[in-house]
């Protein structure tokens, strides 16, 4: 993932995506995987490393105790 914290003006705004936003605009930035580890800079000095965890495998009940509508639920169409 990557992302950019940004001055913005409401009455100019046109960017949508991170290579729209001029470079004298951006005060920090997030980069990494969602999945290790993301990066945090501010201005132009590293400010934080997080680590992430992986994530949690679902546990999923039999369909018997499923609401009806349950996503992961089995149709029965």
């Amino acid at each position: 993932m990557e992302g950019v914290i940004f001055t913005y003006d409401p009455e100019s705004d046109i960017k949508t995506k991170i290579k729209d936003v001029p470079e004298k605009d951006v005060l920090g930035r997030i980069e990494g995987c969602w999945t290790d580890k993301v990066y945090y800079t501010l201005g132009s000095q590293p400010f934080a490393k997080s680590t992430v965890r992986p994530p949690i495998p679902c546990i999923v009940l039999p369909d018997k105790s499923n609401f009806q509508f349950l996503s992961r639920r089995k149709s029965s169409l």
